[in-house]
């Protein structure tokens, strides 16, 4: 198991648990080196946000473009390297595609993909086969969900009846991995796998009290988590913690209606899908949609604050941009007024959707996408968005708070939005 791969999976972890740390430690600007052909070689490699400092002209942000980082040494400088560091080929077919993944509290990853579009690489069970639980004139023969094990490589098949396609999903508190929504009969269906030996997803159908189609998820303070929007719903719900047996309890959100955009003849444009969820150290919960974001009490749908509007485009899918909140400074004289910062990065115009909407159109334009982020602290009163740029236009980018208190940008497209055959 190669190293690389072993810190990554570390560092998806670091990502999914509490922003809670000690206030970190910013590198050095990197000098304008005066050669523009410097972006180009990099443009879709990776972005470092260092961060800000203060001078006597105010705050002042950067980024980095790196192709690999290597950061340690003292707490005066970073180490400087040229090694790029080496791949190993870990598992030549691990069967099935990682559309969504997580790592467990026990080292295992488990990973699944849509049942919808055939078989895998990773065949399950010999003919005659069950019969598809999304079709019943077909039989599946094939695994769409797997437990991978990072110490060994080792994969073990796991059974998934209804499809996961664009659901989302959480860590609970007690380590399950509880995802919920998806596509056709799995768009109302809670799945909860625990991190213990041979455990198997347990499916509860028709179990949530909206369609969750592209829905996002946040964990609150009691272990709870909301389950927010999805295609057609304007709405969210609250799902008790360790159990799949609840009354459904279902909230209706103007917001998401508010966030909808409209083509010109007034179609709607669903700018705010998978919206950026988080959980406040106040218990309050901040959403992000579109180009819009609000602090809520979801147990009481009260809207506590609106925030100003992010300008540039849309954030949310399918424009894609991405969001983190930035390490959080605590200390004995703050605990109960922290600071909270939300860095939102990338996505693209607010008509990208319909520009390239047709696969078969010729003619279709796809839109560059954004070049921007925004950061705000989203705890203050009167607070207002600061924008810096990025090396290069990115959607569809992947967001990651590393433990020096920087954050990584990777992977992505430079134009058009997500979906198949709709960006670049």
């Amino acid at each position: 198991m190669s190293i690389l791969l072993k810190c990554l999976f570390l560092l998806s972890l670091l990502l999914i648990s509490s922003p809670y740390t000690s206030k970190s430690r910013f590198a050095d600007a990197q000098e304008d080196t005066g050669d523009p052909s410097v972006s180009e070689k990099f443009e879709m490699g990776l972005n470092i946000f260092h961060g800000s400092q203060e001078s006597d002209g105010g705050s002042n942000t950067w980024f980095q473009e790196v192709s690999f980082g290597v950061f340690g040494g003292n707490d005066n400088e970073d180490i400087e390297t040229d090694y790029l560091g080496s791949w190993k080929l870990d598992n030549p077919n691990a069967g099935v595609a990682a559309m969504q993944l997580q790592l467990m509290p026990n080292n295992k990853v488990i990973w699944f993909d849509t049942t919808a579009l055939g078989p895998s690489a990773l065949q399950m069970y010999q003919p005659p086969c069950p019969k598809s639980f999304e079709n019943e004139t077909i039989e599946d023969c094939f695994s769409h969900a797997v437990e991978y094990d990072i110490e060994t490589a080792k994969v073990r098949a796991l059974k998934l009846q209804s499809d996961p396609w664009c659901s989302s999903g959480v860590l609970a508190p007690n380590g399950d991995l509880v995802a919920t929504g998806g596509y056709n009969k799995g768009i109302r269906v809670v799945r909860i796998i625990s991190p213990t030996p041979n455990s198997e997803f347990k499916e509860v159908i028709d179990v949530l009290a909206s369609n969750r189609w592209y829905p996002s998820n946040a964990v609150l303070e009691d272990g709870s988590y909301v389950v927010v929007g999805g295609r057609n719903s304007f709405d969210y719900e609250i799902i008790p913690p360790d159990t799949t047996q609840f009354q459904k309890q279902l909230f209706g959100f103007k917001f998401l209606v508010e966030t909808t955009d409209k083509t010109p003849d007034g179609r709607p444009i669903e700018n705010n899908l998978y919206p950026f969820l988080f959980l406040l150290p106040d218990g309050s919960t901040l959403i992000f949609a579109n180009n819009r974001s609000i602090i809520f009490e979801p147990r009481s749908a009260k809207v506590i604050r609106e925030l100003p509007v992010l300008p540039g485009g849309s954030r949310c899918y399918p424009s894609s941009g991405s969001a983190v909140i930035l390490p959080l400074e605590l200390g004995q004289d703050n605990s109960e007024n922290v600071d909270v910062t939300m860095l939102v990065c990338g996505g693209n115009s607010h008509d990208a959707f319909i520009l390239v909407e047709d696969l078969n159109d010729p003619q279709k334009v796809f839109a560059p996408a954004l070049q921007d982020c925004g950061r705000i602290v989203v705890t203050k009163q009167d607070a207002q968005w600061e924008i810096e740029q990025m090396p290069s236009p990115r959607l569809l980018g992947d967001m990651l708070v590393l433990p020096n208190g920087q954050v990584l940008i990777i992977n992505g497209a430079k134009k058009g939005r997500c979906r198949l055959g709709e960006r670049r």
